[in-house]
């Protein structure tokens, strides 16, 4: 057949020189754009955590519901919750796992309390009218300090948070002047003032009715964002600049303010839903000009207290649902505007085949196309680079590249020149395109998860055809012409497929190219036996290194280099002669002996104890190490425990660390009881809030 060229897009240089509309050329790929969106990733049903609360009001004759009043996030990213019967519970929602703090009837404090805390103190700013700031020790709940007053006045906190390094940060009522807040540091000394320029109490005199209109979020030290929701207004620059919201309707009731590291600002909505409002989010995101960015659509349902925590995951509580939801940040495909659909499309620019009346053959597509996803080819073929657009004779190529063109207004243009759309394409004849040059558009359609993605594209031209091998009368007829070759292209698919992987199969012999599938098969050209707990990268460095390491076989070089390979760290390997000397002495002795042992013939192999997580890994290394030592030789295999024992296998610095004394920590979702004895015998009283219990471990 005659000789066939093709043009090649593999690169992310080949996509970038057309133009991509919500689209990325990542990792050799070309994808729809993503970005980070928030998303719910758990909601907790809150009456199920406090049936015993429940049980407990009951008992005491008390509220015949328990409620959430406030919560905030506590240690290891628990949740503290305080209830209208004045507990406090710390719940770990990972494992379903809830703890009582403060039990009711303590007088500490009252249930129009807020709840913040920091590394040390777990804050109860109390807004009723004996209004105060109680700073609580984090380790065993006693009372640290209190503030009561400030400049002569009684202190109404009506919002409070907290930064990195412990300081707090209250909204609270100035007299005469307004609100503001006060900054105090973790010993509750205060150390700044800021008024809220412009705000005013309304002659509300108890803090306790201003909670449900100002709220307050710290970014960073000595830099907060607070939200007068009956203003409408944000303050930023430490108080001192005060922005009105914008706002999409006039109706929302904003509740909650929470603001991250980059200077974004989301403002909840407690105005209740009707099921009519699809496109009402409850979740607005703003810069601190007060500008709208979005509304976030991952969210829908009132908002009555959120915050963030130091993972900038969103925290939403809503009271009329007893709900508490969970946002994360999550790799979602970019939405280009609301109802827009999740679309995305690549133009080429000119394809130059630098012959005119070339007849253009066809198009391969190296694609994944995920369920519920789609492409859409379409190709446009001419001898001229200019085109007509309303009445103008205009370059293609500088119309497509245009970013000052709407890509709506590109689709107008262009509407009339394109072939029907070929779908999901991966090996497509062209037909009708005849000309110099060629463009392609593709179409890219997703899910919010899924996108399609390119790997490569290939245009061939001039159009070749098997067609041309048969007699004459096999091309009289035009419509049976194009059933026909269109017929015969499935053979040539199959051929050309063929005689490219001919073309290429010295790939197949360079360990840097060899598809996974072909590595086992490569390193046996070698002598070299793997198994399927060799992986793909392992096999590689191991073919790579091969021909070193015949050189070296047998020496402590090799058998340290090849497991290094295998483990990914270097082994420590003891030979007797390194340890001969101390043997000679009778006090370490009987302690070398039993650690490296005493036979001149012997070697030690130390590995850390996850290289051999299991017994097909521990028998994987003990057959590395056999196929490489000398044949008179014998070694030792010891695993290195993350322990501290004297005379055992403990070496500072590699498996035994000294460090500062710390809480237990389990594991990152695992956690301990802060009122939980480990030991023997009878409980014993803890000092942690007048509750103890025992494991039962003995």
């Amino acid at each position: 057949m005659p000789e066939t060229n093709f043009f090649s897009f593999n690169k992310k240089a080949d996509w970038q020189q057309g133009y991509l509309f919500n689209l990325e050329a990542e990792n050799q790929e070309l994808t729809l754009q993503r970005a980070r969106k928030y998303s719910i990733s758990k909601e907790i049903s809150l009456p199920d955590i406090f049936m015993l609360a429940q049980a407990d009001a009951d008992d005491s004759g008390g509220e015949s519901k328990v409620d959430i009043v406030d919560f905030t996030v506590g240690p290891a990213g628990r949740l503290l919750l305080l209830d209208n019967q004045t507990n406090i519970w710390l719940f770990d929602y990972y494992n379903g796992h809830q703890e009582l703090l403060f039990r009711q009837g303590h007088d500490l404090f009252s249930a129009a309390s807020l709840l913040a805390y920091t590394d040390e103190l777990l804050l109860v700013a109390d807004g009723a009218e004996t209004g105060r700031i109680t700073a609580f020790s984090a380790d065993n709940g006693q009372i640290r300090w209190t503030l009561e007053q400030w400049d002569g006045n009684p202190l109404y906190p009506v919002a409070v948070d907290t930064d990195a390094k412990g300081n707090i940060y209250a909204v609270v009522l100035l007299r005469p002047s307004g609100m503001g807040v006060i900054v105090l540091d973790p010993e509750g000394q205060v150390t700044a003032v800021h008024g809220l320029a412009g705000s005013s109490a309304d002659d509300e005199t108890a803090g306790v009715h201003l909670r449900e209109r100002f709220f307050i979020s710290v970014r960073q030290e000595h830099e907060f964002v607070v939200l007068d929701a009956g203003l409408r207004t944000l303050y930023t620059g430490m108080g001192s600049v005060s922005v009105p919201l914008d706002l999409q309707s006039p109706d929302l009731w904003l509740s909650g303010v929470a603001v991250d590291a980059g200077g974004e600002v989301y403002i909840g909505n407690r105005q209740p839903l009707r099921s009519d409002e699809e496109g009402n989010r409850s979740l607005l995101k703003y810069n601190l000009q007060g500008e709208l960015l979005e509304q976030v659509s991952g969210f829908r349902g009132q908002v009555h207290k959120m915050l963030m925590d130091d993972h900038a995951k969103i925290f939403v509580l809503n009271f009329d649902r007893d709900v508490l939801t969970m946002l994360e940040y999550k790799q979602r495909i970019r939405e280009t505007e609301p109802g827009a659909g999740l679309v995305g499309h690549y133009w080429s620019t000119s394809i130059d085949s630098t012959v005119e009346d070339t007849i253009w053959h066809k198009v391969t597509l190296v694609a994944d196309i995920p369920e519920e996803t789609q492409l859409k080819l379409y190709y446009y073929s001419s001898d001229r680079e200019d085109i007509v657009v309303d009445g103008v004779w205009t370059n293609l190529d500088a119309f497509v590249l245009d970013p000052s063109v709407s890509m709506e207004a590109k689709l107008k243009a262009t509407r009339n020149m394109w072939s029907e759309a070929v779908i999901n394409p991966v090996d497509a004849l062209f037909f009708e395109a005849q000309g110099r040059y060629l463009w392609i558009r593709i179409e890219y359609n997703g899910t919010e998860q899924k996108s399609p993605a390119i790997r490569r594209m290939r245009v061939y031209f001039p159009r070749t055809s098997y067609l041309q091998y048969l007699p004459a009368v096999y091309q009289e007829d035009p419509d049976g012409t194009r059933f026909l070759e269109r017929f015969l292209s499935l053979f040539a698919v199959f051929f050309d497929g063929m005689e490219e992987e001919i073309a290429g199969i010295s790939k197949y012999f360079d360990v840097e190219t060899s598809p996974e599938e072909f590595l086992k098969w490569l390193a046996s050209w070698l002598g070299i036996a793997v198994n399927d707990l060799w992986t793909e990268r392992q096999i590689r460095e191991l073919i790579r290194q091969a021909p070193t390491l015949y050189r070296q076989r047998g020496t402590r070089k090799a058998i340290g280099d090849l497991l290094h390979i295998y483990t990914g760290s270097r082994p420590f390997i003891v030979e007797h002669f390194e340890i001969r000397k101390l043997l000679e002495k009778s006090e370490w002795k009987s302690m070398l002996t039993e650690l490296y042992t005493d036979n001149p013939y012997c070697f030690c192999i130390l590995l850390e104890q996850k290289h051999m997580a299991t017994e097909k890994q521990r028998q994987m290394i003990q057959t590395i190490v056999n196929e490489q030592k000398p044949a008179h030789t014998e070694m030792k295999l010891v695993v290195l425990q993350p322990w501290m024992f004297m005379d055992m296998h403990t070496y500072l610095g590699i498996n035994s660390i000294l460090t500062e004394p710390s809480e237990i920590t389990l594991d990152t979702y695992m956690t301990m009881p802060h009122n939980t004895l480990l030991g023997e015998g009878k409980k014993q009283p803890n000092l942690r809030f007048q509750h103890d219990e025992d494991t039962g471990l003995e």
